[in-house]
């Protein structure tokens, strides 16, 4: 596949399963990212009487396929389920980009911190999710909090990227998660 057929592809069997109704308060609002007027995401579920916890999420795709259309369902569902206003990220992808630009972008904590003032959100309740590649950013972002000072209260990884090498050419470096044998079809998170 090529990256436009793939991003078509996810678009097709976002666009098949549309459909989850709005919740109360719901309100999908494009916010202005940093540099190249690029969107820094959308904001569901607002409560002008009060200030909502927030979750940051970042769409799954392989880090080329998915964008904020073919994550809209799971961002509302999410809305819908914790009651939180959901920031969308909609990072830059590659090939446009090289992934050390995506990662790099994607971590930087400025414009979802002006995002979330925007949107009334309580800063002491501020999390992260993600699914697929979204969860490996999710992860990178809860990672550089933590080593920045900053607490998260919630972070969220659906079947989320942590290990990219897979399976090593080295039977002993193999031999060092045998896991990966015992339990070939489960997705596991070493904690460090």
């Amino acid at each position: 596949m090529t990256p436009q057929s793939a991003r078509d592809a996810l678009r097709a069997l976002a666009a098949a399963r549309a459909a989850v109704p709005a919740a109360p308060g719901d309100e999908r609002t494009r916010y202005p990212g940093e540099g190249r007027r690029r969107s820094a995401g959308r904001a569901g579920l607002r409560n002008a009487n009060e200030k909502m916890p927030t979750v940051v999420f970042f769409h799954g795709g392989g880090w080329v396929a998915g964008d904020l259309e073919t994550h809209d369902r799971q961002a509302r569902l999410l809305a819908i389920e914790t009651g939180a206003v959901v920031i969308s990220v909609d990072y830059r992808r590659p090939p446009e980009v090289g992934f050390r630009r995506v990662r790099g972008r994607t971590c930087r904590r400025q414009g979802c911190r002006r995002t979330h003032r925007r949107v009334g959100g309580d800063a002491a309740r501020v999390g992260v999710a993600g699914d697929s590649a979204g969860g490996n950013l999710a992860a990178t972002v809860a990672i550089a909090c933590r080593d920045a000072g900053i607490k998260l209260a919630a972070q969220l990884l659906v079947y989320p990227v942590t290990d990219v090498a897979g399976n090593y050419a080295d039977a002993k470096e193999n031999a060092r998660f045998p896991s990966r044998a015992e339990m070939p079809k489960a997705i596991f998170c070493r904690a460090r």
